[in-house]
């Protein structure tokens, strides 16, 4: 009779979750829909009882957590879903500032929620399509009724403009994933070349040194027999050989490892798995610590650009490959909004520094100010980039590890001291945000 009720009468609203062969092969196996009463259904994605009026049609509201993965390109993309009329209550969560794993949410919802990385363990199994059925059935069910129980609970209390901001931009990227960008494909495949070359002439070179870079044991062994001091792992008792490791170290071996292990990441997951193709295809979310736009799997906003003299973590690459991308209409169009974080932050806390700084004009009567310069200047950084990034962990919270690491600098004391001289030099935002965290810890 409910199953009847889904077509006779149809909710306007619809909780949904699929479940997909495995993280890497997200083919759907089969999908849960929930209605606003409290029960919830199961259909194999090959059930030709699926009622897909509810998920494509534009009429019927469909719940989501995590839209963007489950509308992906290799989940429902080929089942014509809906992807305007929709909500997410993973955004839902992430404006609240909590945990947005739905499986950490059973405190809203009372609902409990494994992670199917648990499932999966509990039954000894890497594929979905391994588990006995009810509990596979079970799961994708109780994770739609979930759903629907969170965006009951937490659509009242959210900023809804706020929200509706999110909401919009989350189609947008879904769009964007489906379109993917074209590609120069004789220039992407020059590129492949060169990095390649560039990735064999220094593995080669530790290979004539005696060691692979790829193996943290030997790299270890190299370093400690050249008087390098490394820290080992508490639980193994390993030494500890990974990118932050070797960047704080002052030895050729370790420069040698990084530039071969960096051009080597940048060959195989960025570069290579494009050659061939018209176009790439990414993932796109706004689940990033600062709230700005990420993207995996082929991680287009990692591909660099112009080599900036900057950065600590630069390829030795002169190329700019982003140059192998393509506009569709015959023009790219770049948009940015200068230190708009920062100038967030100066309004709302009123820093007078700040204001000043970002009061500024040129001659033409245009913004100059510029906090990244400005920081840069009064606590001796040596480049804009590394004062931009000692800006931002100083803005959302990083620990002296996240600023020893983005902004080259070895020397913790000096850390300290570039907070103390921080903290004063805009003691007014200081304030707010430690107001903002002490606020955010109570609720």
């Amino acid at each position: 009779h409910r199953y009847g009720m889904l077509f006779s009468s149809p909710p306007s609203i619809v909780a949904l979750d699929i479940e997909t062969i495995s993280l890497e092969n997200r083919s759907p196996v089969g999908i849960g829909v929930a209605h606003p009463d409290g029960y919830a259904f199961y259909f194999t994605i090959d059930d030709p009882t699926i009622p897909w009026h509810l998920i494509q049609n534009g009429s019927t509201k469909k719940i989501w957590h995590n839209a963007s993965f489950d509308l992906a390109r290799e989940c429902l993309y080929a089942f014509e879903a809906d992807i305007e009329n929709i909500e997410d209550t993973a955004i839902m969560c992430r404006i609240l500032c909590m945990d947005a794993a739905l499986s950490s949410t059973e405190y809203t919802t009372g609902i409990p929620v494994d992670s199917m990385g648990d499932v999966l363990k509990e039954y000894g199994v890497t594929k979905t399509t391994r588990l006995p059925f009810d509990v596979l059935a079970n799961k994708c069910a109780r994770d739609a009724l979930a759903t629907m129980a969170l965006y009951k609970k937490l659509s009242s209390q959210i900023d809804q403009g706020l929200y509706n901001v999110e909401r919009r931009f989350l189609t947008k990227l879904i769009r964007m994933s489906y379109k993917g960008v074209k590609l120069n494909t004789t220039l992407m495949e020059e590129y492949d070349r060169l990095i390649e070359h560039d990735y064999n002439y220094f593995r080669n070179t530790c290979s004539n040194i005696g060691f692979n870079p790829h193996s943290p044991d030997q790299v270890a062994y190299m370093l400690t027999n050249n008087h390098m001091f490394l820290q080992r792992n508490r639980r193994t008792g390993k030494y500890i050989t990974d990118e932050n490791a070797l960047k704080r170290l002052q030895h050729p071996l370790a420069a040698l490892t990084l530039i071969t292990r960096q051009l080597g990441k940048l060959h195989s997951t960025y570069i290579h798995p494009l050659v061939g193709k018209d176009r790439a295809y990414a993932h796109f979310g706004l689940d990033a610590a600062t709230a700005r736009t990420n993207s995996w799997d082929i991680n287009i906003q990692n591909i660099p650009g112009e080599p900036d003299q900057g950065r600590i973590d630069e390829v030795p690459f002169k190329h700019n490959i982003r140059n192998a991308f393509l506009p569709d209409s015959g023009i790219i169009t770049k948009y940015d909004l200068s230190q708009i974080e920062l100038r967030v932050l100066a309004y709302l806390s009123q820093d007078k520094n700040m204001m000043a700084e970002f009061s500024k004009t040129d001659n033409n009567g245009r913004p100059s100010g510029d906090l990244h310069s400005r920081s840069m200047k009064a606590m001796h950084i040596s480049s804009r980039t590394r004062a931009k990034n000692f800006n931002f962990g100083m803005i959302y919270g990083g620990d002296d590890e996240t600023l020893l690491k983005y902004t080259g600098i070895e020397d913790k004391a000096l850390i300290a001291a570039f907070r103390a001289r921080w903290n004063s030099e805009y003691s007014d935002a200081a304030r707010w945000i430690a107001q903002q965290r002490i606020q955010g810890v109570r609720d």
